[in-house]
């Protein structure tokens, strides 16, 4: 699992509480990620589904590894865990298409810790 590699087509900002990113899809179509702080938590809640999440597991998704890292360089804040909530992103014309963001999260944290980030799972 880990020879696959996505890059995010574009990003949207909803409600400036969390970004939606795009991915062109392994099999056919786009696949979304929306990630944002859950609230009052310091960990990222994740919205997402796809083929690659119920063959190896969520915490093997190459989608929301990059939409993960995506959305921390976007607030620029690093989190020690994150949560899934299982279900397809429906895209809102309301949300704003920003810039992809770029850089490194190592760069976020000021340091070259690769630790791993904790997943706790819901299925909904």
């Amino acid at each position: 699992m880990n020879d696959i590699v996505v890059q995010p087509i574009t990003c949207f900002e909803g409600k400036g509480a969390f970004l939606v990113t795009l991915f062109p899809s392994i099999t056919k179509g786009i696949v979304t990620v929306l990630c944002g702080q859950k609230k009052g938590e310091n960990k990222i809640l994740v919205v997402h589904e796809c083929l690659l999440c119920k063959a190896y597991g969520y915490e093997n998704c190459p989608y929301i590894k990059e939409g993960m890292k995506t959305y921390m360089l976007h607030v620029q804040k690093t989190f020690p865990s994150y949560e899934v909530l299982s279900r397809t992103v429906k895209f809102n014309p309301n949300w704003k298409q920003i810039p992809i963001p770029v850089g490194s999260v190592e760069q976020i944290k000021g340091e070259k810790d690769d630790s791993r980030t904790e997943l706790a799972t819901q299925h909904h």
